[in-house]
């Protein structure tokens, strides 16, 4: 694929918001690691598009060349993309010039009384006449969302939506009362149909809710306040087993309450891979289970590892466990033989990042961070991506929004207000949504091409279609 293909492909998939893209936005391009072209904005306030070739970013790390590349910090995607040339070529920047094109995208427009996200996008390629391709979106403004129908089994009155997954062929949500929960804290994970919204099951738990997995047949979801994951079976939407934590090791001694509350393990998130669910706390350690016999097989104890500070998260790719580690950095576990084979220190602009949230799909780990100040966690945020085949982090985005979901080929962050699907790899805007104030900061999944989230204090969940634009909502408990 030349140049000009991927940058046409990459035009035809961008969907941005009329109300942040003026009509004379200017959009910088870097190609393939062979040319770095310095593009000036159109106007204050507009959203630069960075289009960094696919042949550099799967280069990998083979060379030293270093490439920075950036846009306006206003619009919220700044970012450094470490690539290498291809073999046998210099790194030198050169010039190259490309044919004009266009390729529009239309609007569809969603039945009454459902919000209409998706605007109509216009892209014009480079040529010799036209130096610098122009951006130019439309969009309507959204109206209230859709309720879907209300069927199907319901979690108790007074449980809100506390945590949403997709996984096994549905969306699954955990309900708790609002407060802080206790190990006999009564939960329900609500099971919905992620076509229709029709709730199919609503299954007890007690211990609380909390973060969810899927694989193996079953759901598996973490509680914190009982030390232990409960294991739901998929095909009759009960828990067949719970499964208790514990940390092989105190971390104190003395203990308040009791020796016993030196090993508690506190489960904080949940992940799975071919063979194993993984399980983390902040008290430094990662649980491996076993599914096939639902026992715990080894706690990697991670103390060492972390010196300066606690784990916040974990999260899988194919061939690989990703811990994040607040001032440690990520780091990186063998699943064949639980060990820690790689600390990656996440740096940016001469300064130290800490590792807060941690998500992955395919290729890409992504992990939230807040810059380090004076030995602690400051108020600046970014968002890295780490290359899961070579453990490289190949993009920094400053101010690039809070990490919420990967899926569909995307990343989903929160940055102002707003909600954005990014490139998964290469980190541009795909998709720019306004006016989701139901977002909050709660839980949120990928289903599809479909986004899921869990409004904060709400009894509902919602559906938000990035292929119509369509909101639609469903109850997940009573009240």
């Amino acid at each position: 694929m030349t140049i000009d293909d991927r940058l046409r492909s990459e035009l035809a998939d961008l969907v941005v918001s009329a109300d942040i893209v003026p009509d004379d936005v200017v959009v910088g391009i870097v190609a393939s690691g062979r040319r770095r072209k310095n593009v000036r904005r159109g106007v204050a306030g507009a959203l630069a598009v960075l289009l960094i070739g696919v042949a550099g970013i799967a280069g990998g790390d083979k060379g030293d060349a270093r490439r920075t590349v950036s846009a306006d910090q206003g619009a919220g995607v700044v970012g450094t993309v470490t690539t290498a040339p291809p073999p046998g070529e210099s790194s030198a920047p050169t010039t190259q010039s490309s044919p004009s094109a266009t390729s529009t995208t239309s609007t569809p427009s969603g039945p009454a009384g459902q919000r209409s996200i998706v605007p109509t996008v216009s892209a014009t390629t480079a040529s010799p006449g036209n130096p610098t391709p122009t951006v130019t979106a439309t969009t309507s403004r959204p109206t209230p969302p859709m309720t879907f129908a209300d069927a199907g089994p319901l979690a108790p009155a007074g449980q809100q939506a506390a945590r949403v997954f997709a996984g096994q062929g549905s969306i699954w949500a955990t309900t708790t009362p609002p407060g802080n929960g206790s190990s006999d804290s009564p939960s329900t994970v609500v099971r919905v149909d992620p076509s229709d919204g029709r709730r199919l099951a609503a299954i007890p738990l007690q211990g609380g809710g909390g973060p969810l997995t899927g694989g193996f047949d079953a759901i598996w979801v973490a509680q914190f306040w009982a030390d232990k994951v409960s294991r739901i079976d998929t095909a009759s939407n009960r828990v067949s087993l719970t499964i208790p934590l514990e940390l092989p090791f105190s971390v104190c001694d003395p203990c308040a309450g009791g020796p016993e509350q030196g090993k508690r393990f506190l489960p904080s998130d949940i992940a799975s891979t071919a063979n194993a669910i993984w399980v983390s706390t902040a008290r430094g350690a990662v649980a491996r289970i076993d599914p096939s016999t639902n026992e715990v097989a080894t706690v990697v104890d991670l103390r060492a590892n972390i010196p300066k500070g606690k784990l916040f998260g974990v999260a899988a790719t194919t061939d690989a466990v990703w811990v994040s580690a607040d001032l440690d950095g990520i780091l990186r576990i063998d699943p064949t033989t639980n060990a820690v084979t790689r600390t990656i220190p996440l740096e940016h602009d001469g300064s130290q990042w800490a590792a807060g949230p941690i998500l992955a799909e395919g290729s890409s780990v992504w992990v939230s961070a807040q810059e380090v100040v004076n030995g602690a966690a400051g108020q600046r945020k970014a968002l890295f991506r780490i290359d899961a085949s070579t453990g490289k982090v190949t993009l920094t985005l400053v101010d690039g929004g809070t990490l919420l979901a990967v899926g569909n080929g995307g990343t989903w962050v929160r940055q102002n207000g707003r909600l954005k699907m990014l490139h998964q790899v290469l980190g541009h805007v795909k998709i720019d949504v306004a006016d989701i104030p139901e977002l909050g900061t709660g839980s949120s999944t990928v289903a599809g091409s479909n986004f899921w989230f869990a409004p904060q204090n709400s009894n509902t969940i919602t559906r938000l279609s990035s292929d119509d634009g369509t909101v639609t909502t469903t109850r997940v408990a009573a009240g």
